[in-house]
């Protein structure tokens, strides 16, 4: 493949060393929690999407928030840029 694609470069980031450092870190990001989801908290009465849920790092268990979403995407995306 080297041979075809001599400027081929793979990157693997470390993606699970930066996921446990944001949930270290939430509030870096601007996310708030991470012990339950927006769904399940019943103190949480607002459920909209633009509401105080948007700061949960997940929307239903499992499901990570778009807000989530998107930093994780920056993360991967970064060793892919033009440089």
């Amino acid at each position: 493949m080297r041979a075809r694609y001599p400027d081929l470069k793979i990157y693997a980031p470390d993606f699970f060393t930066q996921f446990n450092f944001f949930l270290s870190h939430l509030e870096i990001y601007g996310m708030t929690s991470t012990s339950i989801d927006a769904l399940e908290d019943l103190a949480l009465t607002d459920k909209s999407f633009n509401g105080p849920g948007a700061d949960y790092v997940f929307w239903i268990t499992c499901i990570q928030r778009q807000k989530c979403t998107s930093i994780w995407l920056r993360w991967l995306s970064k060793p892919c840029r033009r440089r």
